[in-house]
Order: C-alpha cells, then structure tokens, then sequence
C-alpha cells in the first residue's frame, strides 16, 4: 500500500514489475494519476489508478471504462483527431492489502488549465490562447456528442490538460496585477480528460451530481431534465474564466453560486422556473429546488401564475457577507466597442445562453465568429508586454476558489 492515500508507491513497480512509478502526477475524487515507466516497450506513460472502494467509483470505473471503449471503436485504426485523452490499455491489480483497483495506461500530458491558473495567481491567458483552447474543447465536444454519443458532464479547467510542458516566463504589467511573473506555455495544444462522470444518455444521470458547480448550467442548477448541451454551457464557462482570469460564479456556497448564475445571466424563462416549482413538490426529485423558486402573489395578463426566484435570500447572504462583486455579463467584457471584447462576449453569451434550447451545439458554436475570424488585439489598453490586457473586472482575481481540489 502506498503513503497517505495513494495505492501505490513511488519507486516501486507492479504489474508482473513491468510498470515503475515515477512520480504522483494528480489526485481526485475518482483516482489517482502517476508518471510511469513501462518496463517493457521503455516508454513513459502516465497512469490512472481508480479504487472499487464504493458504488460511486465503481460507478466512475464503468463510465470511464465506456468512454474510452466507444472512443476506441469510433476511431478504429486511425489517430483520433479531437482533442481526447485515450487509454490503449486497461487492466485490474490488487494493491497488498487486498484492494482491487482497475488501471487505465496512457500517453503523460502537461499541466492542467487549472494549474496554470493557479501558478499565474489568476492572471488571464493570452488572448490567442484562450481563443485557440475553447474551439479545441469545443472540436472535442463535438467529436464526444456526434460521434461517440458520449455527454461528459464535468468540463472545467482541471481536466483540461496542456499536451506539452514547455512553457516560458514572462514579465506582464498591468493596473490590475502589478509586475508579475507568468508562465506561458509554449503550446496551446490541449487534451479534455477524466470521463469518470460521462453518459450516453443524460436521463440515466443523477442532475444533482452532474458537472461541478462553478460550471453547472441553469438546468442543472434548477434540477430539471438536461441534455449534453450542459457541456456546452461548461466551456462558455471555461471561456470567461481564461479570458477574465477567475471562474464566472466563484463563491463558497451551492446556493451563493446559483444565485450568481441568474444575477450574472439573467432570470430563466417562466417555464423552466414552472417546471422547477412543480418537480420540487415530489422529493424524489431533490431537495434543492424549494430555497431557489417560488410561486409569485402575482400573475400575468391571461390570467396564468407567476414564478419567481426567491431573491430575499441574495439580500439577506449579501447583507452579511457584504458584495460579492456580481454583475451582469456584458459588464466583464467593457468595453464592448472594442471588436475582440465584443467578439469574446458575444461567444460566452451564446454558449452559457440560460434556455437551453436557445443554446448552440458544439458543432454550431464553432461556427460563431470568435472562432473563424483572424484575431485582432483590442485597441483600448495594451500590455506592457505587447499582448492585449484583459477586461477590467471587480472581483479579486486571486479567490479562495481557485484553490479548490479537482474532482
């Protein structure tokens, strides 16, 4: 057994001796990923090592394990063109206290987004950067929906991964951080990871348990049946974060996050509001809904009831925890005569559009303008450094939130 909570220990090898592990590469809720010699073809590969402790991570194992079966199938015999992580090899071991674990090889990539975001303190990607890595998540999306048949449900920063580790530093100068050292990576080539959460059909998911908070869309939020455009939803999110720097609803609280949502996006519509009302009567559907929708004293000119959020509970969290510098969205994005601000704010807008069938597919977001117009620096306030700054904003870049664990 290995220290702490790792199954295995760095230095030694399993597996018949044939893989020696060489480092901790990440952990999570799901598993643990190590760098690892193979013994054998004297390759090194990374691997991911998923416990059968409960029903959760078995449930985990049998998803990951789908995914990367279709993704195989999909392909045959030719290089997958998305940007997917893929494990040519999967087996199960028992560590030597007895615990079965199912392994899953693969190829070492980079940082993920995540750790380059928390290295550079919140500081915002380069703008040919942050374009370049959402149509990259969005390729992958596309290829998961289309071909595979496959939802994720958990896009965010820490299951994005650089496929390179080389990067640079430099030195960037700006009202809003100071002079800082940053690192920029020498490719903005990614891969989307972990599909320990993913489906082929989201009616089979748990909408509590789906995507993590900071990037769950209305839907999810009110508890309502979803479909894979939650995924979409997700890298709108992911879009805003590396542009601005920080996550869109980066508070502590569930509920803190929903609100902002609607404070950030809007309300939803009358009758995604109804339907929450209505599925929160039955307790089998959840028991977050009641704090966050409520049938109004008032209602329309037909004659037909009003829902409403309950936002006495936003006034109450902000009179005791003070402003929690949530605006709406075009605010993030000022100022919005400048082409790439607007180009930028247009796309985030339509992905995290909060009706989901007013929201794009992947393969029609890639055909908004952000993506298929050469870039242009915006014209208002350059860098020190001769790469275009990002949007002022008023939340902290550096937020208690950035320090989350990757699930």
């Amino acid at each position: 057994m290995g220290d702490g909570n790792h199954p295995l220990q760095v230095g030694k090898d399993y597996a018949n001796n044939r893989w020696s592990i060489k480092g901790i590469l990440g952990s999570g809720t799901f598993g643990h990923i190590y760098a690892v010699r193979d013994n054998v073809n004297h390759t090194d590969r990374a691997m991911k090592v998923m416990s059968h402790g409960n029903v959760n991570l078995r449930n985990g194992i049998a998803a990951e394990t789908a995914a990367f079966k279709r993704i195989n199938e999909k392909r045959g015999n030719r290089r997958v063109s998305a940007p997917l992580i893929t494990s040519e090899e999967a087996f199960e071991m028992m560590t030597s206290n007895g615990a079965r674990h199912t392994v899953f090889i693969m190829n070492e990539y980079g940082p993920s987004v995540f750790d380059v975001l928390s290295i550079n303190r919140g500081v915002p990607f380069p703008p040919e950067h942050t374009v370049e890595i959402a149509k990259q998540m969005l390729e992958a999306i596309q290829y998961l929906h289309g071909v595979c048949f496959i939802a994720h449900l958990d896009v965010k920063p820490e299951n994005v991964l650089f496929e390179s580790n080389e990067f640079i530093t430099v030195n960037v100068n700006s009202p809003e951080y100071g002079n800082v050292k940053v690192r920029r990576m020498a490719s903005s080539r990614i891969r989307l990871i972990d599909f320990n959460s993913s489906c082929t059909d989201c009616s089979d998911a748990m909408e509590g348990e789906a995507v993590t908070m900071h990037y769950r869309a209305p839907e999810l939020v009110l508890n309502l049946p979803f479909s894979k455009s939650v995924d979409v939803f997700a890298v709108g999110a992911m879009l805003f974060e590396l542009w601005v720097g920080c996550s869109i609803f980066e508070l502590p609280g569930w509920e803190e996050c929903s609100y902002a949502q609607f404070l950030v996006l809007g309300v939803p519509p009358q009758a995604m509001l109804k339907l929450a009302h209505e599925r929160c009567a039955r307790p089998e559907n959840g028991p977050h809904v009641p704090r966050l929708v409520v049938k109004g004293t008032l209602t329309d000119e037909e004659g037909e009831e009003f829902y409403q959020l309950r936002w006495p509970t936003l006034d109450q969290m902000e009179r005791e925890n003070g402003s929690n510098g949530t605006f709406p969205l075009r605010h993030y994005f000022q100022p919005l005569s400048d082409d790439y601000n607007h180009r930028v704010y247009k796309t985030v807008e339509s992905l995290m559009s909060i009706d989901p069938s007013r929201r794009p597919s992947a393969s029609q977001s890639l055909h908004l303008p952000l993506f298929n117009a050469a870039p242009t620096a915006p014209n208002s306030r350059p860098r020190s450094d001769g790469w275009p700054i990002a949007p002022i904003h008023i939340s902290a870049p550096v937020k208690k939130g950035r320090k989350r664990k990757a699930a």
